[in-house]
């Protein structure tokens, strides 16, 4: 039952939600600036092309920060992380971020298979998400894995 509890607070009170909840906001109160969003998708071949591959370059940045995370010594034991009451909830966090970002590069491979099927708003509002979500992640988990690091590493 904790580690239920913690995953819920994980997922609903975290930066991430509140910029889902900001970005479907917007989608409701102003569809009009999404629609913009999306339509450049419509125009730009070239945007097209590329800029749905960013999730996948964040997942993959996110992935790499992960194991800094989890492993913050390469050449010294990493014991006293693992030992350490709350290390699951630090590798839960890590989890539901990998899922988070993995999402984000499915919905970009959405966009990028059926884009010119999808309204231009909802186009606008997958794309923002897509790619603010990942980009937060990887924010927290770059200082998380200073913050780790800093913590285990052996004082001289």
């Amino acid at each position: 039952m904790t580690k239920f509890v913690e995953l819920i607070r994980i997922i609903f009170v975290s930066f991430e939600f509140l910029f889902l909840i900001i970005v479907f906001s917007a989608y409701q109160f102003y569809p009009d600036l999404l629609s913009e969003i999306g339509q450049k998708f419509h125009i730009n071949q070239e945007f097209w092309k590329y800029i749905p591959t960013i999730p996948s370059g964040l997942l993959i940045a996110s992935l790499s920060y992960s194991w800094k995370i989890l492993t913050p010594l390469d050449n010294s034991s990493n014991r006293p992380l693992y030992e350490w009451p709350d290390y699951w909830k630090l590798k839960l966090r890590i989890i539901v971020s990998i899922i988070y970002c993995g999402l984000s590069a499915i919905s970009a491979a959405i966009i990028w298979f059926f884009g010119e099927n999808i309204l231009k708003d909802k186009l606008g509002f997958i794309f923002i998400v897509s790619i603010g979500i990942p980009i937060i992640v990887l924010m927290h988990q770059i200082l998380a894995a200073f913050m780790v690091r800093e913590i285990i590493e052996p004082q001289e």
